[in-house]
């Protein structure tokens, strides 16, 4: 019998309910169906494509959850209109990503190239309810200095709002996704004593640079509060890389005087 070069993978069962998905995501794509159009209904849709209607159920569950489709209770489904933003999605879970030391720095520079304009638009953009928000944004975090967790979410609301200000529309989710790749660390960094003071004193003369309507100033107070910011990050990775890496080299000592000890009884 002749052998391949390669494993061979399982063939996949075929899934009906994903290849409803998939035509009516070409219908979509080919504009045969457009943002706010109707679908036909289930069973409509069943005899169209020659499958059953549990599988469109589930081709159009499929939809909905990636937003290409609404689902309105009595009315039927339709297609969802869909912008640059909507592509653009935090990562459901920051706290599961362990960064290594560029990745931090790269991070760290693409804030930099993100929120200084963005801090130099909202000086010039921020509407009266925008500044609003910031305020009370700031209030919170002077309340809560001494609660590192609530601290950082609270901050992460600030800088939002700021990029909202700036009257861009796609620079308040790319501000929302760079903060929660590093959240994990800034939540660890909060905790130490110092910081969360020095972090608001820096928010506050970000907040009134823009209240001012001083462009320039709003840039460079968002430019002395990410350098703090990247300071205290980076020494707080290397304090741990090196807390870690020490806990590595007693555990690895004990073993091997284990391994000794036991040798001598043996």
């Amino acid at each position: 019998m002749t052998m391949c070069a390669g494993p061979l993978e399982p063939i996949q069962k075929f899934n009906v309910s994903d290849a409803v998905a998939d035509r009516i995501i070409e219908l979509i794509v080919g504009n045969h169906l457009r943002p706010g159009d109707k679908l036909p209904s289930e069973r409509e849709l069943a005899e169209q494509l020659g499958v059953g209607r549990t599988s469109v159920r589930e081709g159009l569950k499929r939809l909905n959850t990636m937003g290409l489709v609404t689902v309105r209770q009595g009315e039927g489904v339709f297609v969802n209109r869909l912008c640059v933003s909507d592509l653009v999605k935090p990562f459901p879970y920051p706290g599961l990503l362990s960064l290594e030391s560029k990745e931090l720095i790269d991070i760290m520079h693409v804030r930099k190239v993100l929120e200084l304009d963005t801090a130099y638009l909202a000086a010039r953009n921020a509407t009266d309810k925008e500044l609003e928000r910031l305020e009370a944004f700031l209030a919170q975090m002077k309340d809560l200095i001494k609660d590192p967790r609530e601290f950082v979410r609270v901050d992460l609301s600030f800088h939002v709002t700021i990029a909202e200000a700036s009257g861009n529309l796609i620079l308040p989710r790319l501000v929302e996704l760079v903060r929660d790749l590093y959240m994990r660390h800034n939540e660890s960094v909060a905790a130490l004593p110092g910081i969360n003071e020095r972090s608001y004193a820096h928010h506050v003369e970000i907040y009134q640079a823009i209240k001012a309507r001083d462009p320039e100033a709003a840039r460079k107070a968002m430019l002395a509060h990410l350098e703090d910011s990247e300071t205290s990050i980076m020494e707080d990775y290397e304090r741990r890389r090196v807390s870690k890496a020490g806990r590595s080299r007693s555990k690895a000592d004990g073993e091997v005087d284990e391994a000794g000890r036991a040798g001598k009884v043996g």
